[in-house]
């Protein structure tokens, strides 16, 4: 005898569409964590491929290249003859084939005003300046790492004992910073912070895993005269 086909009931599909669900609900949260976590060791690969070529650059012209007073990597295209920054670790020398490596933590905020180094931390990014995107001329800059150089300052305000290093003013970088907006997509303003901040202060602002793969704070490393102390260099140095 012929055996009647049998054929799923409604709550059997139900069910097989409900466990599709929740396996899904489970493997996309693991899968974003994965993708961030590789993300983030990439910029820490990126970085320390920087760090090789400013070595190399600074043994060669006995400073690093110099900044600027946006502490971008790269000469702006809305400002007239600005210099070049990171460019001049790729040409005329190539110590590194592209200088203006890009972010893969795309920055959509920056801090401004709300993180000087003194005051309280608002860290709502939400609530922070949009970057600029699409066509305008200067949003490539939030789409790369982003570069401070330094001076030694004998001003007795400057905790750090460093100033930012001013392009064109003939100043010898002797410390430099390299960082990324990380998860949360965001750059904070190290104008101030790299002035005047203490090390509590600086450490608030580094981006921790242990925190949450998505969490607050920039991912940074910095290099040169950079020396311990109470202060954003000293609270950085040593491999972060």
């Amino acid at each position: 005898m012929a055996r009647a086909l049998r054929s799923f009931t409604l709550i059997e599909l139900l069910l097989v569409v409900l466990i599709l669900a929740i396996l899904a609900l489970i493997a996309i949260p693991n899968l974003r964590e994965a993708q961030t976590r590789s993300r983030t060791a990439r910029v820490k690969a990126d970085h320390g491929s920087l760090r090789t070529a400013l070595e190399a650059y600074a043994v060669e012209h006995n400073a690093y290249p110099p900044g600027n007073t946006w502490g971008v990597a790269a000469a702006r295209p809305s400002v007239p003859n600005d210099h070049p920054v990171l460019e001049r670790l790729s040409t005329p020398l190539p110590y590194l084939t592209q200088g203006n490596l890009p972010d893969l933590f795309v920055a959509t905020h920056r801090s401004d005003w709300r993180i000087n180094g003194r005051d309280p931390i608002h860290c709502d990014v939400a609530a922070w300046t949009p970057t600029p995107q699409g066509d305008h001329p200067d949003a490539f800059l939030y789409r790369t790492y982003l570069y401070f150089s330094s001076r030694p300052s004998s001003a007795p305000a400057d905790r750090s004992g460093h100033v930012r290093v001013v392009g064109g003013d003939g100043a010898a970088a002797r410390a430099w910073c390299l960082y990324s907006a990380g998860p949360m997509r965001a750059y904070i303003n190290m104008g101030g912070v790299i002035a005047v901040a203490t090390r509590a202060y600086s450490l608030d602002l580094l981006y921790d895993p242990t925190n949450g793969t998505v969490s607050f704070g920039n991912i940074y490393k910095v290099g040169g005269e950079t020396g311990p102390g109470d202060n954003f260099f000293g609270a950085l140095a040593g491999g972060n």
